[in-house]
C-alpha cells in the first residue's frame, strides 16, 4: 500500500514538474512577442513622427515666402456663415429701427 501511495506522490509531481517547465516556456514565448510588439510599435512611431517632421518643413517652407493667408474679421465671419454668396446678407440695408443702427452696426463690425 506504501509503494502505490508513493508511486502516485512521485507521478503527481513529474506531472507538476513538466506543466510547470511548460508554462515557463510559453511564458518565455510570449515575452518574446511583445518585446518584438514593443521594437515594432517604437520604429512605426519613429517612423512616422520623422515623415510628419518632413512635411511639417516642407509646409513652413512654403508659407514662408507667401505667409500664412487670413482674412479680417468680417471676412472670415461672412463666409463661415454665409459659404457660396457672393455679397453677405449684412452688407446689405438693414431693416431695423433708427435709434439701433449704431449698436447692431457695431455688433456685425
Amino acid at each position: 500500500g506504501a509503494f502505490i501511495v508513493v508511486l502516485i506522490v512521485f507521478v503527481i509531481v513529474l506531472i507538476y514538474r513538466r506543466k510547470s517547465k511548460q508554462a515557463l516556456r510559453d511564458y518565455k514565448k510570449v515575452q518574446i512577442q511583445l518585446e518584438n510588439l514593443e521594437t515594432s510599435v517604437r520604429d512605426r512611431c519613429k517612423k512616422e513622427f520623422t515623415d510628419l517632421m518632413t512635411e511639417m518643413m516642407d509646409l513652413t517652407s512654403d508659407l514662408v515666402g507667401t505667409g500664412i493667408p487670413f482674412l479680417d474679421y468680417k471676412s472670415y465671419a461672412e463666409r463661415i456663415f454665409f459659404p457660396g454668396h457672393r455679397e453677405s446678407p449684412l452688407q446689405r440695408d438693414l431693416d431695423i429701427q433708427e435709434c439701433r443702427r449704431p449698436t447692431v452696426e457695431q455688433g456685425l463690425v
